[in-house]
């Protein structure tokens, strides 16, 4: 035994070269696994992360909590942990007078639990500092940079403070590209005697500077053993407490909420808390298409990487060692005893690569995001530093990067090691006197030129290409589906981006303000005409110094056409009928079905005779309406003065065919749905809620169906607008979104008319409710002065919602950074891994032609040119792998499409839970189809890069040898 393992110490001395390569490729292999599945990780902390933002991390936020209820809190052992956030009060900046909620945070755990973590900087740790929210920041025209001086007045004190920001924050966050909202959370409060609108601070001080908070919120966590839903209801059913209590209800729960969402489980109406227990139990769990699908792809795909070039390895090794194998032979060791010895080399050189793997993979990882997150500022989030409540649930519906690793490299390592040691087994002392023969033979053949040629440039040595060519068209097929899968990933993730950007209209305007379609109601009940921009307001936009140009617009949702059922009209504008069908056999789906047909009927429309349609009235200023109309108008004319006073309007529609249904110069019967100021102006309607002093207003009809009976009020009266048809303007409803409503295809026809008519028809006063900007200049100071201004519009006009492209623009650079930089990494290990092995393989081939580059130099062939055959011969591969790259990108495209088929038809056929069942990969698998214009691109750039570094290898091989026989000889 000593001298057997002498002989494997002297062999390992003795091809410490050979070791070393096959064990860096190990080494590589085990990285490049390490690396992928802990990035495949650090997907699912930004999904988590996502979640967390907009949530927080705790179970219940206990909001403005009296000192009663903080004691009965503070003394429920059923909280894991508790978090406190003061609130100090209201300041002002100095400069701009604009007011910020000022707070602090009681320590690092309730950072955490808060979950606003500081974009920049971090939260105070002494007196005199501050943190602030960074889009408070922008609107009140301060730099993002930390240890500058904010000047603040307090309210109470009228007291001026100066704190030094070290840190920004975002409380507000742009997720949706539409406006700035505050995070989901805090936005309403449940109170047992009304609605609250309770937010947590914009700005943080150190919490010692707080002496007597104006509130407090306590974060709480519920321990595992308990049901949050429970605990809170506990708290509800607490009459002693009612007065006092302000719970979260629209997003309670955010830790189970984000743990359900990670684990994919679908709560089926039951409490998170059972969800994600009975998920972990059972192993029922819904893992991610990318995690199911693309993972094991991607292991294999390493898998088949490191075997070829372990393959590759050891064979040059084993055929390097035949007199030392056969010396062993001829000493009395049997072939098994030398393949036994051969083998505890290779473990031993399996278990040092893959502990020393998996040590750097993990030290490689951490170094990547900090790379990435220095030299990109893309916030790619690490699995180490990361909440470890989460990473239990994260590395369920992930693989293990370390064993998986170990597994992988070590089976590829086996059955490399096995496929070689097959032939070294079969090898007898004759057989290696045999191999000696056989190079002789060869020598006197490589004589021949003819041979020579037809070896180097022909078939004969295909047996050779096969193994780069596996390599290099494996890297080129992950480089080109890899690229184009995870571009339809980016254009996934931003599509919401991109719509809002459309609705910009980003190539008219910079900023767009509109009436939020969630905080009004649609159809004829959107009134509020309070709402939105003042004419003050916009006249102030317009005659800003850094604004090029400024257009605005009035929709007035509350206007309908009243048509005859005779009349043909009424067939064409069916989809904007204001009788709703109800969608369900539901009682209720079918009394707010039949209530929209007694509303009308109780407005005094007989519906047997008439049909309404909603349709939506414009109002631009003149000037506005004789610019767009003009170009457009496909009937009649436009009359400034009759516009003007409301006389006259121009329709709006979408079809030209549909423009030979009205007549110009025919009365409009155009309606307008009004009720009283008190209650256009009311929030307590937007609410839904009744304003005070009209509670007991007498029912106005009822509605029964299936013995169930609801009273309706109705405070609306419906008045018909005097107008007439002055022209026909056939519009583009994409195109021309900001002057038309087009509310996703229903409306085919508008009515457009001058602001000024609104006040000829003694409608309420309107005002804009589209504004869109586009600024003269898009340097630092102009859009850092006019940001100032476009958010004191937003934060004064009632239910806006605002897209600043500029921000838009800078979320969705961030999301295709950190998307893209998770695959680039993963390709770079790829790359890095693949020229290990297909480096080996070709320089090996290289090498063994010396004799052949050799002859070829003696017949006058120059070493550039020598250089340059072997670049064609093996360059080859690299244009072959470019044609193979492009076949699994239309197979997958194929399938994307297949499943979408399939889910299509089974919506209609109503056999969706049948699909799922039988074919779970349908709904899985993202349905990207990544044949798109970038491919040809894609295959261009993977096949270029992959010639370089051919080249690159070849010169390498090739450099500082002499080419001449009698040099060589």
């Amino acid at each position: 035994m000593k001298l057997f393992w002498r002989f494997i110490r002297t062999d390992i001395k003795k091809s410490k070269r050979n070791f070393a390569l096959f064990g860096c490729t190990i080494f590589l292999g085990v990285i490049a696994i390490v690396i992928s599945l802990l990035l495949t990780r650090t997907g699912k902390l930004l999904y988590a992360d996502t979640l967390l933002s907009d949530y927080g991390n705790y179970d219940v936020a206990f909001c403005q909590v009296s000192d009663k209820l903080k004691d009965v809190i503070e003394k429920d052992n059923r909280f894991s942990e508790l978090g406190y956030v003061f609130d100090q009060g209201k300041y002002r900046f100095l400069e701009t007078g604009n007011s910020i909620e000022v707070g602090a945070v009681k320590d690092q755990k309730t950072e955490d639990m808060y979950y606003v973590n500081p974009v920049k900087g971090r939260y105070p740790n002494k007196k005199g500092e501050i943190c602030i929210d960074r889009i408070t920041l922008k609107s009140n025209g301060l730099a993002e940079k930390l240890g500058q001086k904010i000047q603040l007045t307090c309210d109470d004190t009228s007291e001026n403070v100066t704190y030094t920001l070290v840190g920004i924050i975002e409380v507000q966050k742009q997720d949706t590209g539409e406006t700035y909202d505050t995070r989901f959370y805090p936005e309403e409060m449940f109170s047992t005697s009304n609605m609250n609108n309770v937010n947590f601070p914009y700005a943080y001080i150190y919490p010692e500077e707080v002496k007597n908070p104006k509130g407090i919120h306590i974060l709480a966590d519920v321990v595992k053993k308990e049901n949050s839903a429970n605990v809170v209801q506990s708290y509800l059913d607490d009459s002693d407490l009612l007065s006092d209590l302000h719970i979260t209800t629209d997003r309670s729960f955010g830790r189970e909420w984000t743990i359900a969402n990670i684990l994919g489980a679908d709560t089926n109406g039951d409490s998170l808390a059972n969800v994600v227990s009975s998920s972990m139990e059972n192993g029922n769990i819904s893992v991610d298409g990318y995690t199911k699908y693309l993972m094991p792809v991607l292991l294999l795909l390493i898998f088949i990487l490191v075997l070829v070039g372990i393959f590759d390895s050891i064979r040059m090794d084993i055929r390097r060692k035949y007199d030392y194998y056969g010396t062993l032979l001829r000493l009395g060791m049997n072939s098994k005893k030398i393949a036994l010895f051969y083998s505890m080399e290779m473990l031993i050189v399996l278990a040092v690569t893959i502990l020393a793997g998996i040590f750097c993979g993990k030290w490689g990882y951490e170094f990547l995001i900090s790379l990435a997150n220095d030299l990109l500022n893309i916030h790619l989030l690490s699995v180490v530093d990361f909440d470890s409540f989460y990473i239990t649930y994260i590395n369920k519906v992930t693989w293990n990067p370390y064993t998986t690793a170990a597994f992988v490299v070590g089976v590829s390592v086996v059955v490399a090691t096995i496929i070689n040691l097959v032939q070294l087994i079969r090898m007898k002392p004759i057989q290696y006197e045999m191999k000696k023969v056989t190079k002789k033979k060869r020598k006197f053949e490589c004589k021949n030129l003819y041979y020579l040629l037809n070896h180097y440039m022909g078939i004969d040595k295909i047996r050779y290409r096969i193994l780069p060519n596996i390599i290099i068209c494996l890297v080129l097929v992950s480089a080109v589906f890899g690229y184009q899968f995870f571009q339809c990933k980016i254009a996934d993730d931003t599509g919401n981006y991109d719509a809002q950007l459309k609705e910009a209209r980003i190539k008219g305007f910079d900023y767009y303000m509109k009436q939020s379609p969630v905080d009004v109601y649609s159809g004829y009940l959107q009134y509020m005409h309070n709402s939105g921009v003042t004419t003050e307001m916009f006249q102030e936009l317009k005659s800003n110094e850094n604004v090029k140009s400024a257009k605005g617009a009035i929709v007035d949702y509350s206007t309908a056409l009243v048509v005859n059922k005779t009349d043909m009209l009424s067939n064409k504008l069916m989809q904007q009928s204001e009788v709703s069908e109800a969608i369900s056999d539901s009682v209720n789906d079918q009394i707010d079905a039949l209530a929209s047909v007694e509303y009308l009927k109780y407005l005094g429309v007989d519906l047997k005779k008439k049909q309404v349609f909603h349709t939506p009235t414009i109002g631009l200023s003149t000037e506005e309406v004789m610019s767009f109309a003009k170009n457009n108008l496909i009937a009649g004319e436009i009359d400034r003065k009759k516009i003007e006073t409301g006389e006259e309007v121009l329709l709006m529609v979408t079809d030209q065919d549909l423009a030979s249904y009205f007549k110009v110069g025919d009365k409009l019967p155009l309606v307008d749905f009004i009720r009283d100021k008190a209650l256009d102006e009311s929030t307590e309607c937007m609410l839904g809620q009744i304003p005070k002093g009209y509670e007991n207003q007498k029912s106005s009809y009822k509605v029964t169906v299936q013995n169930v009976t609801k009273e309706f009020l109705c405070f609306e009266k419906m008045i018909p607008l005097d107008a007439r048809i002055g022209g026909i303007v056939l519009v583009d409803a994409d195109l021309d979104s900001f002057y038309f409503e087009d509310d996703n295809g229903v409306n085919t026809v508008n009515v457009l008319t001058s602001t000024d008519a609104f006040t000829k028809w003694k409608l309420p006063n309107k005002n804009y409710t589209r504004v869109g900007v586009t600024l003269k200049k898009y340097n630092d100071t102009a859009l850092k002065s006019f940001d100032k201004t476009w958010s004191k519009y937003v934060s004064e006009a009632k239910y806006m919602a605002q897209i600043d492209v500029f921000s838009i623009l800078r979320e969705k650079q961030m999301i295709s950074k950190r998307v893209m930089a998770i695959f680039y990494l993963l390709l770079a290990v790829l790359i890095l891994l693949s020229i290990l092995s297909a480096g080996n393989t070709i320089s090996m081939n290289i090498f063994s032609m010396k004799k052949e580059r050799m002859l070829l130099n003696d017949l006058g062939m120059t070493k550039r040119k020598i250089r340059l055959l072997l670049w064609m011969r093996f360059g080859k591969i690299g244009l072959f792998g470019g044609c193979i790259s492009i076949l699994p990108v239309w197979v997958y495209s194929r399938i994307a499409a297949y499943a979408n088929d399939l889910m299509r038809n089974a919506y209609e056929n109503d056999t969706y839970d049948a699909l799922i069942l039988s074919k779970p990969w349908v709904e899985a698998i993202p349905k990207y189809d990544l044949w798109n214009g970038n491919l040809l691109q894609t295959v261009l750039v993977s096949v270029a890069v992959s010639l370089l570094i051919i080249g690159t290898i070849v010169i390498i091989c090739t450099c500082g040898q002499k080419e001449g026989r009698n040099k060589c000889e």
